[in-house]
């Protein structure tokens, strides 16, 4: 491994530590946690690294996390274990992307990361850089929707979104799941050699499973978003394909 390598490997791995660790102090700060608990957390995070319970993760491994890939998902509706995704119908989708939408968490998925332009829903279905999935169950019912959103055909990248917009769906999975389905359409379908993603939070439970998903961290923008009159910082993670 040249030295070029080795530092940005060392930079990665400096921004992932910060982001984890403010995730952790965000946390624990809303649980109360006073002085002592701190110490205590740093005690037993060092006596856990000690004992190896979490091994180095090797850039050579990173095919590794893509055993989900599979080139028979290749065509509408991706069908999953628990849910589908079908193409958008605009005539009778619309109304449930109006409810998905409508609410503080809902309205990010339109936000654009790098520049906080809202998209609209007429947008999001009209542009041609973009891609919707919506979500069902087997017995389709639609429940959230995944996208693809400024697709570079040359580049051969673009940047993914998900939500699941049934809140009695939220919290079972099935938002990885549907990840799944729609990174091996990125891949199969559409040939793409990266999907990256941006969040807004460092959230470490996402961060994790993205990374079960073969995500690495890329960087983190400082105040790189104004939203609500409050800039933001913004994670970027990034997986490559056909590698």
């Amino acid at each position: 491994m040249n030295k070029e390598n080795t530092g940005n490997e060392n930079i990665v791995t400096d921004i992932s530590l910060e982001v984890i660790a403010k995730s952790l102090l965000k946390e624990a700060a809303g649980m109360g946690f006073k002085r002592e608990h701190y110490i205590k957390l740093v005690n037993i995070l060092m006596d856990e690294a000690l004992n190896g319970a979490h091994a180095e993760i090797k850039s050579d491994d990173r095919n590794k996390d893509l055993d989900y890939l599979d080139p028979k998902i290749n065509e509408y509706p991706l069908v999953g274990e628990r849910i589908k995704i079908r193409r958008i119908a605009a005539s009778t989708d619309i109304p449930f992307l109006e409810k998905w939408l409508n609410d503080s968490e809902g309205r990010l998925f339109l936000l654009t990361r790098t520049t906080a332009r809202n998209y609209t829903i007429d947008n999001l279905i009209a542009e041609n850089k973009d891609l919707v999935g919506i979500i069902t169950t087997h017995d389709d019912i639609p429940i959230g929707m995944m996208a693809f959103l400024d697709i570079d055909k040359v580049q051969r990248k673009a940047e993914l979104r998900k939500m699941i917009g049934e809140k009695s769906f939220k919290g079972k999975g099935l938002g990885k799941e549907a990840t799944k389905l729609w990174i091996n359409y990125g891949a199969n379908v559409l040939h793409f050699k990266k999907i990256y993603l941006n969040t807004l939070e460092a959230n470490v439970r996402n961060i994790r499973i993205n990374r079960e998903l073969g995500f690495y961290v890329e960087g983190v923008f400082k105040n790189e978003c104004l939203i609500d009159g409050e800039y933001k910082d913004i994670l970027r993670m990034g997986l490559l394909l056909n590698q």
